[in-house]
């Protein structure tokens, strides 16, 4: 048995994945290139493999297609969208999502990016080491109204660590009721919160949740935090309501085009990260050895 192992810091920080799979006498290749792999890279390397444990790289129809033994995909944490899930059914691969230790991961950076916000840490860091000693007031995030755009396992995780601050959490989800929280619609929201934090996966015609419209709804002075799919908002409406005061300032770890150089980087008041709200040493062993034993019992499934 063969399978391909897409992420290219697998078993960095922790060789007892791969020792699992040795002992299961299963075969692996690895990403040696040391970063995403494109397509023509992944149809090379998923060749002749049975199974994949993916990391953010495209499996395409044409991919899926090119790799007629692939039976199992095992996503490195929970989001599918980068897997063609149609094509995927007609060829009954089975697909599996490992998000235990990304939720905790993505959740604790996003109240990291919070607290950097609204106490400014990271913009007086920088006037510090420039010789600059200015002392500029913040916020406190006790008492503050969160709204958490989409309550699925990050974001409740999310609403749990805000919630333990002292801060005023509503939600917004179509598929879950919770009696935790205060449920409103996007908009009411979006009117409501001092801060909007998106945990929510992408629309279905691709287009951004939070337009100029959407964002117009925030409140004066309010902050927004994304480190959920970079396509959720429209930056260039985002960049004109931080350049008009509008808003007081937002941190982004995901991007509609990544690596990102857009005029965002421009602004003091924006914390930007390069798509890293997952990359936690304790996290990545979690989420490596279940993406490994899920790929080891489903193999064992195979006929």
């Amino acid at each position: 048995m063969r399978i391909a192992i897409t992420s290219s810091t697998f078993s960095k920080y922790n060789t007892y994945p791969l020792e699992l799979l040795e002992k299961e006498n299963i075969e692996y290749v690895l990403n040696k290139k040391g970063s995403t792999l494109d397509e023509k890279e992944t149809i090379a390397l998923l060749k002749n493999c049975t199974g994949v444990i993916l990391g953010s790289e495209q499996l395409t129809e044409h991919v899926l297609h090119a790799s007629p033994k692939l039976k199992i995909i095992v996503r490195c944490g929970k989001n599918l969208e980068n897997i063609d899930l149609n094509y995927a059914k007609k060829r009954k691969i089975t697909i599996c999502e490992t998000p235990k230790g990304y939720a905790l991961a993505v959740a604790e950076f996003t109240v990291g990016l919070i607290l950097n916000l609204l106490r400014q840490i990271s913009f007086q860091d920088k006037e510090v080491h420039s010789k600059v000693w200015r002392k500029r007031i913040g916020n406190l995030l006790y008492g503050m109204r969160i709204g958490v755009v989409g309550l699925g396992l990050v974001g409740s995780s999310v609403a749990k660590l805000l919630h333990s601050f002292g801060a005023e959490v509503a939600y917004t989800d179509p598929n879950i009721n919770t009696s935790k929280y205060s449920k409103l619609e996007l908009e009411d929201l979006m009117q409501w919160a001092n801060l909007i934090t998106l945990h929510c996966t992408k629309t279905q015609d691709n287009t951004p949740l939070l337009s100029l419209g959407k964002l117009s709804l925030m409140q004066p002075g309010s902050y927004l935090v994304n480190t959920a799919r970079g396509n959720l908002v429209d930056e260039k409406a985002l960049y004109g309501l931080l350049k008009a005061s509008h808003l007081a300032g937002a941190a982004l770890d995901v991007f509609q085009k990544e690596p990102y150089t857009g005029p965002l980087s421009e602004m003091p008041n924006v914390l930007l990260t390069p798509h890293i709200a997952a990359y936690a040493k304790e996290a990545r062993i979690i989420m490596e050895q279940e993406v490994t034993t899920t790929i080891i019992q489903a193999l064992k499934k195979l006929p």
